[in-house]
Formats: structure tokens, sequence, C-alpha cells
């Protein structure tokens, strides 16, 4: 995991419309994990993958694993 501080930037542009965003201080994964590599984690450790909530696009296994920390 690594630390990203707290601070502003610019979202938006061509066809959305220019703003800043503030966001806190937040932790992430240093390493992507695909969704493939995090069901065989599942299926080793015997994890019910069902459980985890599935974003908007579904699960697709060359896809980053989310909703997970």
């Amino acid at each position: 995991m690594v630390s990203v501080p707290a601070g502003e930037f610019k979202m938006g542009g061509n066809d959305n419309r220019l703003h800043t965003v503030n966001l806190e201080a937040f932790w992430i994964g240093k390493t992507d994990i695909t969704v493939a590599e995090f069901k065989a984690y599942c299926s080793a450790t015997r994890v019910d993958f069902a459980k985890f909530k599935a974003p908007d696009w579904g699960w697709r296994d060359d896809h980053p694993m989310v909703n997970v920390s």
C-alpha cells in the first residue's frame, strides 16, 4: 500500500466541464491485482468470490480487482 496525500486536481475537459476536486488523503494498493488473479486467490483460500460486489461494468478477468480492502 502507498499513501496518497490530500490535495486538489482539475477534473473534466473536452465534453465534461473542467472543475476542481479536493480529495482527502487515502491509501491505495501499489500493485494492481486482476480479477482473474483474485479469483485464483479465492479458490486457493476457499473464499467465496460471489460475496464481493461487482462494479457496474461487471467482472472482467483482465480488469483490476475492485471493492476489496
